[in-house]
C-alpha cells in the first residue's frame, strides 16, 4: 500500500471509536462498545460479552481491539448491538 493510502485510511481512524458500514448508511460507534468473541481465547469465553475501551491497528493496519488490558484482533469478534 503506498504511504498515501495509508495516510487517507488514517485519516478517519479513531482510538475511541469504530466505523461500521450498514445496509443504510456508515455509522461511528464510540468506545466502550460490547463485542462476543467467535474463538476461544485464554481468559476469555464465547458465551460472555466484553466491553473494547480502545481501538487500534497493527502493523498491517488490521483493526484491534483493547480489552481488558490485551490487545486482540477484531476479526475474532461480533459486533453486539
Amino acid at each position: 500500500m503506498k504511504e498515501d493510502e495509508v495516510e487517507d485510511i488514517i485519516r478517519y481512524l479513531s482510538p475511541n471509536s469504530i466505523l461500521v458500514l450498514t445496509p443504510v448508511k456508515l455509522i461511528r460507534i464510540y468506545c466502550p462498545f460490547v463485542v462476543k468473541p467467535m474463538v476461544e481465547f485464554q481468559h476469555m469465553e464465547i458465551s460472555k460479552e466484553y466491553f473494547v475501551v480502545k481501538v487500534n491497528i497493527d502493523r498491517d493496519l488490521q483493526t484491534v481491539y483493547i480489552i481488558n488490558g490485551k490487545a486482540y484482533q477484531s476479526r475474532y469478534f461480533l459486533l453486539v448491538l
